[in-house]
């Protein structure tokens, strides 16, 4: 297997002059600038004297609640902490044009300043649970920690839970995902999906899910319903277009294509996932970021509940999100900079964020007894929590460029059309995608 390579320059991690050593975790140590130190018996960070640090925080009641956490260190060790709210740093924003040593950036973003990030201590991580949320940022971690989720943006898998209700569906009986346990899995779906089109029991549904294909990124889910995820073998060379599970993933794919999901003909090109679900025209859909969904609710008097896709069998789908989440910047303050992570990681923290910040939150599978989170925002959590990331690796020789970039140059969706069209088979599917990634890995691997 080749050497993994993170977007732009992980070959840094190798130079020695720009790690932090963390001790041992039993012996006391000095804050000296170099060290992360922690001391056992007040389970605190020892912080370094006359320390300077910028922080970027979310809003200013996060910054509020910093600070007051702070204030016995800050006149303790007469330091000088610039809290700043400043919500989304970019990777430009924090080379070039910002001076922040701890702030919150998108994982693809943060993947780019990859060399520059502190690796961070693992007790940080040790103050948090990360059950079914560690594959979110597995290829950024991979060889170190440096990145902390936080915040989750995507599409989720929606259902109309008064439709349902009012066609005799149990809408309380529910796997561990939020799914209707009658309707979990897609054979269930497309059982349905044929018997409703003999007949369906209101005039005004459309579709049992309104299935649609013309955007590649929300497709992302169903080509995992075979187990495949591109990059999984974590080698930029292979993105498994060659395996079982991308064909068994393509068969999925192709028998999606050949089912009639709309009752009224509709075109299967044309993107129709949140007016199926507004006007109560089908039973699932997609539910898209850009739309205030709760007041939607509200305001049509309808209530839409959040879970995990369908699964294809024992193989749950997948589909894409972004993260955004926490970092430290390379400075001359560790142990100070771990002080600070430790409060902005804590779930007081949390709260405060989930109680003032509208967002969708990174929570842990057990930890969701531990916030106060609205129905919907646990609903929206635990349904991102079954997403995956895009892939991170770059190319060998040419590090500005992801093999993730093939996916969203269009590739896969141009043959995804012609398998939709019939001009393709599925086995001539796989091998032209196999020879298509082969040609532009050479071509631009230099």
């Amino acid at each position: 297997m080749k050497k993994t390579y993170i977007l732009y320059s992980l070959v840094s991690l190798l130079v020695l002059s720009g790690t932090v050593i963390v001790t041992d975790h039993y012996k006391a140590c000095v804050a000296d600038g170099e060290t992360v130190c922690f001391d056992q018996e007040t389970n605190r960070f020892i912080v370094e004297e006359n320390a300077e640090l910028t922080v970027y925080v979310k809003n200013e009641e996060q910054k509020e609640y910093l600070l007051m956490k702070l204030t016995r260190d800050i006149v303790d060790y007469n330091l000088q902490i610039n809290v700043e709210v400043y919500p989304e740093v970019t990777a430009w924003d924090a080379v070039h044009t910002l001076d922040g040593d701890i702030f919150y950036i998108q994982q693809l973003e943060a993947a780019m300043i990859h060399d520059q990030l502190m690796e961070i201590d693992e007790r940080i991580g040790n103050l948090r649970s990360s059950l079914g949320i560690n594959h979110l940022t597995k290829m950024i971690n991979y060889e170190k920690t440096v990145f902390l989720p936080i915040f989750y943006e995507g599409l989720l898998f929606a259902y109309n839970e008064t439709l349902l209700e009012s066609l005799g569906f149990d809408v309380n009986d529910l796997d561990e995902k939020n799914r209707l346990n009658s309707l979990n899995d897609w054979q269930e779906i497309m059982d349905l999906l044929e018997k409703w089109s003999q007949e369906r029991p209101d005039a005004k549904i459309t579709s049992i899910f309104p299935f649609t294909v013309s955007e590649p990124w929300q497709l992302y889910a169903f080509l995992t319903a075979g187990k495949w995820q591109m990059f999984d073998s974590m080698d930029v060379s292979d993105p498994g277009f060659l395996s079982t599970d991308f064909y068994h993933s393509l068969i999925f794919m192709k028998d999606m294509f050949d089912k009639e999901w709309y009752f009224n003909n509709l075109d299967e090109k044309t993107w129709n996932y949140e007016q199926a679900l507004i006007n109560k025209e089908s039973l699932f859909s997609i539910a898209t970021e850009w739309m205030d969904w709760e007041d939607i609710a509200q305001y049509t008097n309808q209530e839409f509940s959040y879970s995990a896709f369908p699964s294809n069998g024992t193989t749950q789908l997948t589909p894409l999100v972004r993260v955004d989440g926490l970092v430290i910047k390379e400075n001359d303050y560790p142990s100070l900079s771990h002080r600070i992570v430790s409060i902005l990681q804590g779930l007081e923290n949390m709260q405060i964020l989930i109680d003032t910040y509208d967002a969708n939150y990174v929570v842990a599978h057990d930890e969701f007894d531990k916030l106060n989170l609205s129905e919907k925002q646990a609903e929206k959590s635990l349904a991102y929590s079954y997403s995956v990331s895009e892939p991170l690796l770059a190319l060998e020789e040419n590090p500005s460029l992801l093999g993730w970039d093939f996916y969203l140059q269009g590739h896969v969706f141009e043959v995804l059309m012609q398998l939709f069209n019939d001009e393709i088979t599925v086995e001539e599917a796989q091998l032209d995608l196999v020879d298509s990634y082969e040609l532009w890995y050479n071509q631009h691997n230099k």
